[in-house]
């Protein structure tokens, strides 16, 4: 059997995925690859590949993780050319990164490791930054990024997060959502 492309997200709730559309579509002049209202999310801990046998610990780890975690809320209050610090190839919105998100994301992460079976590996570390990755775009010498820095107000709670599979399918991804664990 084939490894499926996994990962843990927070899902955006329906109110601020229509709020984001409504983005897009007064921003809809930039060559861009818009994301689909049901791709977009909050990503906790980035892909891994696993088999059927490594989803199904990788959801008894996450499960584990679910009864320790405790609602929080998330306030996207920026949208920018992401990621920082690298060469912009999205447009991501962001606001400050609650340290309750950094504390759920290392749960997440130490039932994972803690499991082999899962499949997951420890990786290089890299910044914790709570965003939503609204757009992508291939970066190029050629293209002139317009300013963008603008003020949003998609804040929400945060009271579960998601084990989903992303399929690519050129031009776009599809995701499947595995398994949802709620910790409100």
């Amino acid at each position: 059997m084939r490894k499926r492309r996994v990962f843990v997200a927070i899902l955006v709730p329906p109110d601020v995925r229509r709020e984001i559309v409504r983005w897009q579509k007064t921003h809809a002049q930039l060559d861009v690859r818009w994301k689909k209202p049901t791709n977009l999310h909050v990503t906790l801990i980035g892909p891994w590949h696993a088999g059927r046998a490594e989803i199904e610990a990788a959801k008894r780890a996450l499960a584990k993780a679910a009864e320790d975690a405790r609602s929080f809320s998330l306030d996207i209050c920026r949208v920018r050319w992401g990621p920082p610090s690298m060469k912009r190839r999205l447009i991501w919105s962001a606001g400050k990164t609650p340290k309750a998100f950094g504390a759920l994301k290392r749960s997440i992460e130490r039932a994972l490791l803690a499991d082999p079976r899962t499949g997951v590996h420890k990786r290089d570390k890299f910044p914790t930054i709570a965003h939503i990755t609204i757009a992508n775009f291939t970066p190029s010498r050629k293209r002139r990024l317009p300013p963008l820095n603008e003020r949003v107000d998609w804040g929400f709670e945060i009271r579960e997060f998601a084990f989903i599979e992303s399929t690519r399918m050129p031009p776009t991804t599809k995701y499947r959502i595995i398994e949802r664990f709620d910790f409100s």
